[in-house]
C-alpha cells in the first residue's frame, strides 16, 4: 500500500472578504423574544445566521398542526428577526411531498430580507423530511445558490434541536470568507483514490451544519481561488493553485 496522501484546501480569496475574527457561533443562540403557542409537545429549532459579523438571528420552528401528528407540517420563521415569531405573517404550512418512497414538508418563503441585508435572498425553502431531518435552499442575494445543511460524512443529517440550547446553527451565504469541508473520512491513499468531494460554503455549529455553495452559480468577476497541498511518493510537499469553478 502505497504512502497516505496529506490533504489540505486552503482558502485564497473570496471576491473581496478581509480576514475577519473567528465568531463563536455557539454563543449566539440567544432565545427568541417572543414564540407561539406550539400544538406540538417536541417543536424542533433552528438558527440561521445572516450579516457580516453574523450577528443577525433569524430563528426557524418546526411545530405540528395537530398534536398527534407524524410529521411537522407547521413552519415559523423570524422574517424580520426581531426574535418575536407571533407576527401572522411568520407562520408556514408545508406542503406534502412524496418523492422516491420518501414523504417531506416543503415550506416555501420565497423572497427574504433579514435585517441589515443590502437586497433581498431569494426561492428560499426548508424542507423537513420524514422521519426527521432538515435541508434548506435559497438564492444569496438573489444570485449564489445556497444549500445546507451537509455533514463529513453521507448519512449525518441536519436535525432541528429539541430546545433553543441545542439548536443547530447555520450560516447561508457568502457574508463570511468562504471555508472548505471534505466529504467522507476515509485516509486518501495514492493510487487508491478514485474521487474527492470537497464542498465550498460556510460551517455551522451541529451535526450537518455546513450550507454549501454551489460554485456554478458564482458571478463571473467574482474569484474563488483554491491551493490543494499534499506529499508526492518521495514525501517532499507540493501544492497547485486552482479556480474553483465548477460544482463539487
Amino acid at each position: 500500500m502505497g504512502p497516505v496522501l496529506s490533504l489540505a484546501l486552503v482558502l485564497l480569496a473570496w471576491m473581496d472578504a478581509q480576514d475577519r475574527r473567528p465568531i463563536d457561533l455557539g454563543s449566539m443562540r440567544s432565545p427568541p423574544v417572543r414564540l407561539p403557542a406550539f400544538t406540538s409537545s417536541t417543536p424542533r429549532f433552528g438558527l440561521f445566521l445572516f450579516g457580516p459579523e453574523s450577528d443577525v438571528r433569524v430563528w426557524a420552528v418546526l411545530d405540528q398542526s395537530q398534536a398527534d401528528a407524524d410529521d411537522y407540517d407547521v413552519l415559523y420563521l423570524d422574517l424580520d428577526s426581531d426574535g418575536d415569531l407571533t407576527e401572522p405573517r411568520e407562520r408556514f404550512l408545508g406542503t406534502r411531498v412524496e418523492q422516491k418512497e420518501q414523504m417531506s414538508r416543503r415550506f416555501v418563503i420565497g423572497e427574504f430580507w433579514p435585517r441589515g441585508s443590502k437586497a433581498p435572498h431569494q426561492e428560499f425553502t426548508i424542507t423537513w423530511w420524514a422521519p426527521g431531518h432538515v435541508t434548506f435552499r435559497m438564492r444569496w442575494y438573489g444570485r449564489e445558490r445556497t444549500v445546507g445543511g451537509f455533514g463529513r460524512l453521507a448519512d449525518e443529517k441536519l436535525r432541528f434541536g429539541d430546545s433553543v440550547a441545542n439548536a443547530p446553527v447555520l450560516v447561508p451565504g457568502c457574508d463570511q470568507p468562504l471555508q472548505f469541508q471534505r466529504r467522507g473520512d476515509e485516509p486518501l491513499q495514492r493510487k487508491h483514490v478514485e474521487e474527492l468531494t470537497v464542498l465550498a460554503g460556510n460551517p455551522g455549529s451541529g451535526t450537518a451544519s455546513f450550507s454549501f455553495i454551489d460554485a456554478r452559480s458564482f458571478e463571473e468577476e467574482d474569484t474563488l481561488v483554491a491551493t490543494l497541498v499534499y506529499h508526492d511518493s518521495r514525501g517532499r510537499s507540493r501544492s497547485k493553485r486552482f479556480e474553483w469553478r465548477d460544482s463539487c
